[in-house]
């Protein structure tokens, strides 16, 4: 199609506005798989020339898609086409990695940072610890084919998991890292969700645009003794993953 072609289709529609067309349009290609999921959309320029209309104009169209979860935007790389969002199941034991490869889809897990802190309130009280205690810090960020959608702080209890750096350094996973300091078992004792806007950093991380919503779940594990071996504050992006709760 051509701008001039694209110019006066978007002229066919009186009562609506340019952006809107676009954003439409935009739409229509994304659910019909002429933009599959993370395919890169074109440049706001060129988009712009196919639409005969201002850089301003595609730029509203573009935010409105990523405000309905229909694209993602990546600082310095471009806009790209989100489809259907991850289903992601909470329950008495949860994996991620089960949670994205039983849906089709390739998942991924990268250690940002693992730090020992001494335990707020907030970390220390879910996990019996006195507030100051050690206790592990990982910082993960989780992917569904390549596409960041939450970024995970992990807070373990030194004085329980003796080694705990070290597996989790040598496994690469939460869970192997677990069965190899003792604990081969554990279950979610509880998770509550919330949701707000994201900071800065989970903006950055999550590659999403600032202020965007995520959606916050903070998790107990618990081994089979009851006794807590993980707490766990997640934001997912809220755009992309769906958060389903088993009863």
């Amino acid at each position: 199609m051509t701008s001039d072609a694209a110019g006066a289709e978007l002229r066919k529609a009186p009562g609506v506005s340019r952006w809107q067309q676009i954003r439409d349009m935009l739409a229509a290609d994304i659910a019909q798989g002429r933009l599959a999921n993370g395919d890169r959309l074109p440049s706001e320029q060129a988009l712009a020339v196919r639409f005969a209309v201002h850089r301003h104009t595609v730029r509203q169209a573009l935010k409105a898609l990523a405000a309905a979860g229909q694209v993602r935007t990546e600082h310095g790389r471009g806009s790209f086409a989100c489809t259907e969002p991850l289903r992601y199941a909470l329950g008495g034991r949860t994996s991620f990695t089960a949670n994205v490869t039983d849906q089709g889809r390739a998942a991924g897990r990268c250690l940002e940072l693992l730090e020992t802190i001494r335990a707020p309130a907030a970390v220390a009280t879910p996990l019996d610890l006195s507030r100051g205690a050690l206790v592990l810090r990982a910082l993960t960020i989780a992917t569904a084919d390549d596409v960041p959608v939450a970024q995970g702080a992990h807070h373990f209890p030194l004085s329980r998991l003796a080694g705990i750096e070290a597996a989790i350094r040598t496994t690469g996973g939460i869970s192997a890292a677990l069965a190899a300091c003792g604990v081969g078992s554990f279950r979610r004792a509880r998770t509550r969700i919330s949701t707000r806007p994201a900071t800065v950093e989970e903006a950055v991380a999550l590659s999403m645009a600032p202020q965007q919503p995520v959606l916050i779940t903070e998790g107990l594990d618990v081994d089979p003794e009851g006794v807590p071996i993980q707490f766990g504050i997640t934001a997912f992006c809220g755009s992309r993953v769906e958060l389903d709760v088993a009863t």
